[in-house]
């Protein structure tokens, strides 16, 4: 296994969306506001430099490069066009970085809908395998719509669209030569993307298996694990602390470094080493994604100490 970066990890910091103007507004202190006017607090300590505007592709390149993990998970919407593609895919070859692309789309729409969703996520394929990726992640991002417990329409209408949708997409992940990575993303059970993944049957499909986001849709993380792992290829490796009871009565689900949530990690990681087709270089994208008052960068080191120190038996 490999020990990767998923940029999600520093979303408070380097996405441009979350910036104060949307235009590349930068944080050097707590008296200077970075985050878009919606109640989110400053960050208490930030202990790196944040991306100048317009730097954000090159920035997280250079940490994955600093913190000697490769691959990175990146956003291929960052791209302007197939040439900035293919020149940010150079600069992470300079540097011994492999991407893993993140594309996202509405699996589970129909219609005219589907269709822009389709052309859209094609798009981002050409622009992932543009930049040097041999596999995109696909997200979902109708999970507002589209979920587990949405009932319109029911979930196993949404897993037969879902198969038909992706079914569609095959042909031309096997042209552009890119495999496509189905995502739990807090939004399906992995019982129900093995599901879509196994009917669809194509070597084009796969898993990009999230070890916290199960939680999301009441799913064991270590079942979750277990659903899919034959047909993972690649993962973002989170934990997440668990408060079942609160004082106001309502449960709790939080991020948290790697080893100081309630994941399971230890035996997702022994599941996953015996089960996928290629563990040796099956990437743990680490994804501690703190919320924007907490220093991305502590977590970081945190989790990459408790990796290599615990488990360096799997890595590679």
């Amino acid at each position: 296994m490999k020990l990767g970066l998923s940029v999600a990890s520093y979303r408070w910091v380097c996405y441009p969306p979350t910036l104060h103007d949307n235009h590349g507004a930068t944080i050097h202190s707590v008296t200077h506001p970075a985050y878009l006017n919606t109640g989110m607090p400053l960050p208490y300590t930030l202990s790196i430099t944040p991306p100048a505007p317009g730097d954000h592709i090159e920035w997280t390149i250079d940490r994955a490069a600093a913190l000697r993990l490769s691959p990175l998970y990146l956003c291929v919407t960052w791209f302007d066009d197939e040439d900035h593609a293919r020149r940010t895919g150079r600069l992470m070859a300079e540097k011994n970085i492999k991407l893993i692309a993140a594309g996202t789309g509405d699996w589970a729409t129909t219609g005219d809908e589907w269709q822009v969703e389709r052309d859209n996520f094609v798009r981002q394929m050409r622009l992932g395998k543009a930049a040097g990726a041999d596999i995109i992640v696909a997200v979902h991002h109708g999970a507002l719509e589209h979920h587990h417990f949405s009932k319109n329409p029911p979930i196993a209408e949404q897993i037969k669209r879902m198969i038909a949708n992706f079914n569609e997409l095959t042909s031309s992940a096997e042209a552009i030569g890119i495999v496509m990575a189905f995502e739990n993303h807090m939004d399906y059970r992995c019982t129900e993307i093995a599901e879509v993944v196994s009917a669809v049957d194509s070597p084009w499909l796969r898993v990009n298996y999230d070890f916290g986001n199960s939680l999301a849709v009441i799913e064991d993380p270590l079942e979750a694990a277990k659903a899919v792992a034959e047909w993972t290829v690649m993962t973002h490796i989170k934990d997440m602390r668990i408060q079942s009871k609160t004082l106001d009565g309502e449960p709790r689900i939080l991020t948290a470094p790697l080893g100081q949530g309630n994941v399971p990690i230890p035996e997702i990681l022994e599941v996953l080493q015996s089960s996928v087709a290629d563990p040796d270089n099956l990437a743990l994208c680490v994804e501690v994604a703190p919320q924007p008052h907490q220093d991305p960068e502590a977590w970081m080191q945190i989790s990459l100490a408790y990796m290599r120190e615990n488990f360096g038996q799997y890595l590679t």
